[in-house]
């Protein structure tokens, strides 16, 4: 069943901000929107979670149409506002609370990490510019449907219009700006040079690597903290105290998975798998890195296989691995054949285990298999990590949802549970450490409703910062999801 009312949803969360703008301009028909990474939904047909892509898909040059529209929207009271589970008590000292969203002031001298007069001249309304690809252009009265490179940044926004209505009711004041990217770098540089943006205190968004680039660049020379909401690929922004990366990387991730590991296994009984690909190689090294790292005494390697795959068949007998009766197998595998190669080598590990207990660790991108790999996964307790997981029958979820629905007329994606935290938590930051809450970051967590906020000042491998007074190149979200298939779905282990 479409929405209620596909063209007020679509107008209300692109006509919310007094600042906002619509740029007259022509797009490049050779920029690429590169993949957005998905995160998992419940398909209530099938009962199983599913990963929801953006792909690749070029995008045409056009001319922009500003339809001649009032809309309006009916506000919705704090109290429908979804609230956020506390966090455990012994993590912080102090709590923040706004509508039920909890930040854990691990310190009692976080302020002192700021200057005196910075926490002194707060101001009283702070600035914050969403940029993100709603491709407006691509928007037609006469048609019925909503453009689907569109939903996920219009979602996302109308998650952070809930947010925004939680802070003011709580006297959290926000000048808003928000514009339209459409994934173009020749866009995204024009949007830089307005107003509102160069006022900005904070900035939200950036979608292509190229954008995300440029952001970090214009957040770096003009002391603005960027927000990187979705793109993982942060190891390109060096020495860049104001770059904030959401979504974990690679790294991020393989370093979660170890560290959960060597929680109950042994260096002896895990084992490293993947195929002769760069990408999955890199993988390994950063999964023997963390092992090294936590192994301060005894620095040898975890055994790793390089596995032949033959048009989607892996040439390889687990049976040599499979000599101990605990076994936890990790493999790093994604991408071109990937789904057909991981079905052929579960399948036979599954077939030559006999009592013997195996876990198998893999990646994000096994939820959205096609293949009917579902029969392998459980026996063999499969484990895959995720930037998101919202237990949409929580009471929180349903609370917050029942308000998107109410607002929107339509039911919240992932990204509107994003967008919600993240605007929410950089509300409450600004009102208590302001436009440089950045600094303090990795002192104050966060618990929210798509997943954790635990910021750490991160250093690129083998990269000595050289700038004064900077001596990490990012701030990044360390938290990962583990999920557990289980009873024919996943679900959290952490």
């Amino acid at each position: 069943m479409k929405s209620l009312s596909v063209l007020p949803f679509v107008l209300c969360v692109l006509m919310y901000s007094c600042t906002s703008s619509q740029t007259i301009s022509k797009m490049n028909a050779d920029e690429v929107l590169h993949e957005i990474h998905g995160t998992i939904v419940f398909n209530p047909r099938t009962g199983n979670y599913d990963t929801v892509y953006v792909k690749n898909i070029r995008i045409d040059t056009v001319d922009w149409k500003n339809p001649p529209m009032k809309i309006t929207a009916s506000p919705i009271g704090a109290n429908n506002i979804a609230t956020v589970k506390s966090p455990v008590s012994n993590r912080g000292e102090k709590l923040e609370k706004v509508s039920g969203a909890v930040i854990v002031e691990q310190t009692k001298s976080v302020a002192g990490l700021l200057s005196a007069s910075a926490v002194r001249n707060q101001k009283k309304v702070f600035r914050v510019a969403y940029l993100l690809p709603f491709f407006t252009d691509k928007f037609s009265e006469s048609e019925n449907d909503i453009y689907e490179k569109s939903k996920w940044a219009l979602h996302f926004y109308s998650g952070a219009k809930l947010a925004l209505d939680s802070l003011e009711n709580d006297n959290i004041r926000l000048e808003i700006s928000v514009k339209d990217t459409k994934a173009s770098e020749m866009q995204f540089k024009q949007l830089l040079l307005q107003e509102s943006v160069m006022n900005a205190d904070v900035i939200i968004g950036g979608e292509t690597n190229t954008n995300v680039e440029l952001a970090a660049d214009f957040a770096k020379k003009n002391g603005k903290i960027l927000i990187s909401p979705y793109n993982p690929s942060s190891e390109m922004v060096t020495e860049n105290p104001q770059f904030v990366q959401i979504n974990p990387g690679l790294r991020t991730n393989c370093e979660a998975i170890m560290r959960n590991i060597r929680k109950t296994f042994t260096p002896g009984q895990i084992i490293l798998l993947c195929r002769d690909k760069p990408n999955e190689k890199e993988a390994l090294q950063y999964l023997q890195l963390e092992h090294l790292k936590l192994s301060a005494k005894v620095q040898v390697p975890l055994k790793e296989y390089i596995i032949e795959d033959k048009n989607g068949v892996a040439a390889f007998d687990p049976k040599i691995f499979l000599n101990k009766d605990n076994v936890v197998i990790v493999m790093p595998v994604w991408g071109q054949n990937s789904e057909t190669f991981v079905y052929s080598l579960l399948s036979k590990i599954n077939s030559s285990i006999g009592k013997k207990n195996v876990i198998v660790y893999g990646m994000p991108q096994w939820s959205n298999f096609q293949v009917n790999v579902f029969d392998v996964f459980e026996p063999l307790q499969v484990h895959i990590t995720q930037p998101v997981f919202i237990d949409r029958f929580s009471p929180d979820a349903v609370s917050f949802s029942a308000s998107f629905f109410e607002k929107y007329h339509a039911a919240p994606t992932d990204e509107a549970f994003i967008g919600y935290d993240i605007t929410l938590y950089c509300g409450l930051m600004l009102k208590k450490y302001g436009a440089r809450f950045n600094e303090v970051m990795d002192k104050m967590p966060y618990d929210g409703l798509h997943t954790n906020f635990l910021f750490e000042k991160d250093v690129n491998p083998g990269h000595k910062p050289s700038g004064p007074g900077v001596h990490f190149d990012r701030i990044v979200n360390k938290y990962v999801n583990i999920l557990k298939f289980h009873d024919g779905c996943f679900g959290p282990v952490n």
